[in-house]
């Protein structure tokens, strides 16, 4: 038998790479943050690790901190992954 609380907060506590929507109205810019994969986009979140602006297609990624948070097992979003391709 599987023991659900044990599954429960396994699934509560994944990690995800994903954007948070940052700068004024209309004129947008993003932070790529590690937070659970539950979790408010403008909520709690354990690391910071570059940003984005779609406006000039420019953004700053830390790679090795990246490399370190997917070897833990944080799943980054699809458009995450399009820019750590790039």
């Amino acid at each position: 038998m599987i023991d659900f609380f044990k599954f429960r907060c396994y699934i509560l506590k994944m990690l995800c790479i994903k954007l948070r929507r940052i700068g004024k109205k209309k004129q947008a810019s993003f932070r790529i943050i590690v937070a659970e994969g539950r979790s408010k986009l403008n909520g709690r979140f354990v690391e910071d690790l570059g940003w984005v602006n779609p406006h000039n297609n420019q953004f700053k990624i830390e790679t090795e901190r990246v490399k370190y948070w997917v070897s833990k097992g944080a799943q980054p979003t699809k458009t995450v992954s399009d820019y750590l391709k790039k």
